[in-house]
């Protein structure tokens, strides 16, 4: 599998022993320049709203796999800044528990649940040519931690290949 594609991606199948052991789901054919690690049987709808573009990877299959992509023209460059918007936006909901982990472009957190339980999810911010890509877990999933950052894991985008 050649993994050296211009808007590569961290893992490829199979490239780390704990990461996600499912093949690439190049993204080109509905109109993002980027890729994602996706069970075979996932499947890809595009919903636009204004400028904002809903990209959504869902497996049908029996793995567990539910990814929203949200694109959308660039308004800053400053990593910093779109990251601690995407913390913020996250900390305004009144079920927010806390931030778990997080580095330059991304942030693992958890969720309280109404009946006492608690799910995670991620924020993966991607800044491509002029758009930006937050990607982050289904709102319709409720996660495990080791769930959330194995979806973090297949989504991140390998800005070392890019360059």
């Amino acid at each position: 599998m050649d993994c050296s594609f211009s808007f590569a991606f961290a893992a490829c199948t199979g490239n780390k022993e704990d990461g996600p052991n499912w093949p690439v789901l190049d993204l080109m054919p509905h109109g993002f320049p980027i890729a994602v690690i996706a069970p075979d049987s996932a499947r890809v709808s595009v919903t636009k709203v204004g400028a904002i573009e809903d990209v959504t990877v869902i497996n049908e299959g029996t793995e567990r796999y539910s990814v929203q992509i949200y694109v959308q023209p660039v308004i800053t460059s400053d990593m910093a800044e779109l990251k601690a918007n995407q913390i913020n936006e996250v900390k305004s909901n009144p079920d927010f528990r806390q931030i778990l982990e997080e580095d330059e472009q991304s942030f693992v957190y958890s969720l309280n649940q109404p009946n006492g339980t608690t799910v995670y999810s991620f924020r993966y911010v991607h800044l491509q040519a002029d758009k930006e890509y937050v990607f982050t877990t289904g709102f319709n999933e409720a996660f495990t931690m080791e769930e959330a950052k194995r979806l973090l894991q297949a989504v991140r985008q390998n800005q070392e290949a890019v360059k």
